[in-house]
């Protein structure tokens, strides 16, 4: 889809029934989601996106990269891709879930589109800068942990 700064966006629909758009992590494409999306879709029409430079979303331009740019990209998405099933919700209105750093750019989104957005979920949400070394250690932790139950490490999936 060609939002209205000219810059393309890959965007994935599935499913059926009131709309709820996902937005992934950062570092991450659409994809993120594939390991729970039949669950999703079973109950809604999930709409997944590429943020602009990542995934198969064109780049556009270097002043398009703010959480102001994203979420208007999210509400046009949610406007286009939408369209047919906001008769079938009875509003032109979206759930909206973020993960991550998805859930700034949702949480962002939610505030300049407040009258569109019915549900916001932010999992794994903060605002504070990262601790990677508390990350690192806690996947360490986590990982031995997992081990001493007897648990196999499981790859992660293609793509």
């Amino acid at each position: 889809m060609v939002v209205s700064d000219g810059v393309e966006l890959h965007v994935r629909v599935d499913g059926a029934g009131p709309d709820l758009v996902l937005v992934n992590g950062a570092f991450c494409s659409l994809r993120q989601w594939d390991g729970v999306i039949d669950a999703l879709a079973s109950r809604h029409r999930v709409i997944r996106l590429d943020v602009r430079g990542t995934g198969r979303s064109g780049a556009g331009p270097a002043d398009g990269y703010t959480f102001e740019r994203y979420a208007d990209d999210i509400a046009e998405i949610a406007a286009t891709v939408g369209a047919d099933s906001f008769a079938t919700v009875g509003a032109d209105s979206f759930s909206l879930w973020g993960l991550a750093w998805g859930a700034r750019v949702a949480l962002v989104a939610a505030a300049r589109h407040a009258a569109r957005v019915d549900r916001l979920v932010l999992s794994d949400f903060a605002v504070d800068p990262a601790d990677l070394d508390a990350q690192l250690r806690g996947m360490q932790t986590a990982k031995e942990a997992r081990a001493a139950q007897g648990i196999e490490e499981v790859a992660p999936p293609a793509g």
